[in-house]
């Protein structure tokens, strides 16, 4: 059975109370940190394998790609927020500014 090898980290929202990851399938997951059951969830064509940064204003949830996009995504729904194109794999987690 092939099972795929995940390299993502996870990030948590205490105000929400959600847990953000990605998968190496193209799954990015909002998960409640209590219940442990996916509270919504998103598909892209690339995989995952960095580690999500939460951003406070404009809240997001900032994640890159296998396919080199950097993405924001609503951390209420998953909607695009934004996107940009990088060109490489990214593999490691966006710094914040007080990192």
């Amino acid at each position: 059975m092939y099972r795929p090898m995940e390299r993502s980290g996870a990030v948590i929202d205490p105000s929400r109370g959600l847990v953000f990851v990605g998968t190496s399938q193209g799954r990015f997951l909002a998960v409640d940190s209590g219940m442990g059951h996916v509270v919504w969830s998103r598909r892209e064509p690339d995989g995952f394998h960095s580690t999500p940064l939460l951003v406070d204003v404009p809240a997001a949830v900032v994640v890159g790609d296998d396919g080199g996009n950097l993405i924001a995504l609503s951390p209420d729904n998953g909607s695009e927020i934004w996107r940009a194109n990088l060109g490489g794999t990214i593999r490691t987690r966006p710094c914040s500014p007080t990192a």
